[in-house]
């Protein structure tokens, strides 16, 4: 007789252990070029859910206008890479961008980085981004359709409004008349437009 064995299902404790017994790192540490003079930075192998979260909202907000829904995508790899280096090596950049985008791409460190940190949630962490990117363009172009639904709306009303107070007001007779029609009072116009 051939029975199945049951898995049993592995508890919150028991999780806990295994995530100990694996005894990844948290943090390692590496030099910022090479050679023995080279300071040593931490770098954290993953985020805390909080930092993922954040690394991902403030990369979508940097390149994407929320006012006209535009994408730049080199913002994108620009933020991708400032926050790689602020979220898992701790690094303190600049307050200028212009300064920002000159120390990242002309030294190695964000190849340095990549090389220790748990890949497997970094490219989640892109995934995220790429995704509230379209989200964002998605909930713009949506708002820019409502907008035009009512201004649509406002004119076939507005067109309905004209249809019915000048449907039968002879255009040929306007025109003729525009010059006597603007020291006319109210009623002496509607008897214009109507002849």
């Amino acid at each position: 007789m051939n029975q199945k064995k049951t898995a049993k299902k592995i508890g919150a404790n028991r999780f806990q252990e295994i995530y100990e017994r694996q005894n990844l790192p948290q943090t390692v540490t590496c030099r910022c070029w090479d050679g023995e003079d080279a300071p040593e930075i931490a770098v954290k192998v993953r985020l805390s859910l909080q930092e993922a979260v954040d690394f991902a909202a403030e990369a979508v907000s940097q390149c994407v206008d929320a006012e006209d829904g535009s994408y730049l995508p080199i913002l994108k790899e620009f933020a991708v890479k400032r926050n790689l280096l602020r979220y898992y090596a701790s690094f303190k950049l600049p307050t200028d961008a212009h300064k920002q985008y000159r120390l990242i791409y002309g030294t190695d460190l964000c190849r340095r980085v990549l090389k220790l940190i748990d890949v497997e949630q970094y490219e989640e962490i892109l995934s995220a981004i790429d995704n509230g990117i379209a989200f964002e363009q998605q909930k713009i172009l949506s708002g820019e359709r409502a907008q035009l639904a009512q201004f649509i709306r406002q004119m076939e009303s507005m067109n309905a409004y004209f249809e019915q107070t000048f449907g039968n007001v002879d255009v040929q007779n306007l025109v003729k008349n525009l010059g006597e029609i603007q020291d006319m009072d109210e009623e002496k116009l509607k008897e214009v437009l109507k002849n």
